[in-house]
Formats: C-alpha cells, structure tokens, sequence
C-alpha cells in the first residue's frame, strides 16, 4: 500500500507541476495583438502578416530548429510563438526565394516575457540557390538587440544594418535566436520587408476611396476608373508581391482608362496610380 500511495503521490506531483506550467505558459501570452502596420502595400514584401498577402514561406520552424512553434489568435489577430527556444531557422528556398533588393528595411514585431537578447540573422544563398557557406557566394549577417519583456517590440531595421549581407537576391533563410538558450518564449508578427513610399507621390486616401479598378479577379484586361470624372495624365505601376514592378505606362485618363495585363502570371498584384501628385493603389488578381 505504502508504494502505491507513493506512486500515486509522485503522479499528482508531475500533473501539478505541469499544470502550473501550462498556466504561467498561458499566463505570459500577450493581451493585446501586435501594432498594425502602415506601410502601403505597394512598398511591402510580406512574410508574415494579416494585413498584406504574404509570399510562400517554406517552413517556420526547420528539421535543424532548437524550439517549438504554433500559431495563437491574439485580440483576433493570428501570431505565431516560439517556445524553448534557442535558435529557429525559416526558410525560402527554391522558387520561394525572395528578392529584396529593391527594399531598405525589415520589420518584426516580437514580443517576450523572458529573453534578455534577441538576434535577427538574414542568408542569401546567391545565384545558384544552394547553401554551401562561405567562401561561396553565401552571404549572412546576424544583429543582436535587448528587447522589452511584457511587452510589444517593433524592429524597423535599415537592411543596410546587415553589412555582411551583401547581396539580397535570393533571401532563403531567416534566424531568430536569443538568451536565455533553450528556453526563450517569443511572439512574432509583421514579419514583411518594406521600401519607402514613392518621393512624386502621397497615398491620398480620398483620392483611393473613389478609385475603381474592374473586372477583379480578371482576365488581364482591367478597367481604370474614378467615381468623380476627371480628365487628366495618369502613370500606372503594377507591381507583383515581391514589389518588382512588371509593367509601367502612362495614359491619359479620359473618364476611364483600358490597360491589357494579360501578358502577367495567374496571382495577385498592386496597381499604383499617381496623377497631380497624389497616389492611390489597389490590389487586383489576374485569374486567367
């Protein structure tokens, strides 16, 4: 009897011990949701964020990750966190590898209750699209920074910061890491690279709201419109997620104006429209 009472003693203890665990856990979730960005989309390459089409993401936690992840809902807002975390690989290989040179900046939100530095490390494989280190054609660099506990961080971080990263054409892999090693807790959101808004043009939000673009999703043959008739010149970007812009022309906008994408990929894109200095931009699909 004594050692079955031991048992059952020693059973009760590990539920307690765990269920305590579970609680601080749950206990140290953020209560609010991450702050949302501003960036316009047009001027955004999006990993990971509710607010922006994100591009194709491999995985966000490698078979050679020290960690676990899950997504939660935070104030309705997805977010994803990283536990017993030492370090964490996330990659965009092969087709998904994306090109950020025309960026300047990266963006995270993270958020943790008990890590005392926190590192960002970007990898391009070069040309060829295979790691193989250094001294091939493998470029890196990793930034250190202490963050706030309890509390949401926001890294804006010039891309220029990377010295090491010399090229950006083929960004394959992402690295989070950080102290204490093996046990960190972090929240991550907006994960997205950014550029700065065109200098001949302002998002006028008035001037988006009466915008019209149609048929959406199309075919490739889109209308241009705006629900106050106005005649004057227009220049017209489209641009695809990885914010390269893959057709440019100006037309004189006579009440409506007729543009043929049909050359264009099945997939989403950003119109952008500059006229007298103000700028809108809307987001169609090409479905063919």
């Amino acid at each position: 009897m004594k050692t079955i009472t031991s048992l059952k003693l020693r059973t009760l203890s590990i539920f307690l011990i765990s269920f305590t665990i579970n609680l601080n856990t749950q206990a140290q979730a953020p209560s609010v949701a991450a702050p949302s960005p501003t960036a316009a989309a047009a001027d955004v390459i999006s990993m990971y964020c509710d607010t922006y089409t994100n591009v194709a993401v491999n995985t966000w936690l490698t078979s050679w990750s020290a960690g676990n992840t899950s997504t939660l809902q935070i104030a309705g807002n997805e977010t994803r966190v990283y536990t017993n975390l030492d370090f964490v690989g996330i990659e965009t290989t092969g087709a998904n590898m994306i090109n950020i040179s025309s960026m300047t900046k990266f963006h995270v939100n993270a958020y943790t209750p008990n890590m005392t530095k926190f590192r960002i490390k970007l990898v391009d494989w070069g040309a060829n699209g295979v790691y193989q280190g250094s001294p091939n054609d493998d470029k890196e660099h990793e930034l250190e920074f202490t963050p706030i506990q309890n509390g949401w961080n926001s890294f804006d971080i010039n891309l220029t910061s990377f010295t090491g990263l010399t090229t950006k054409n083929h960004i394959a892999q992402l690295i989070f890491s950080g102290n204490p090693t093996g046990t960190g807790t972090l929240y991550i959101d907006n994960v997205y690279f950014s550029k700065p808004a065109l200098a001949n043009g302002i998002t006028d939000l008035s001037f988006e709201n009466t915008l019209n673009i149609f048929p959406n999703p199309s075919n490739g043959n889109i209308t241009i419109k705006f629900e106050n008739s106005i005649s004057k010149n227009i220049s017209i970007k489209v641009i695809n997620l990885l914010g390269e812009v893959v057709n440019a022309t100006n037309s004189y906008l006579n009440e409506s104006a007729t543009i043929d994408l049909s050359n264009l990929a099945n997939g989403f894109y950003h119109i952008q429209i500059n006229c007298d200095g103000k700028m809108a931009t809307k987001k169609i699909l090409i479905q063919k």
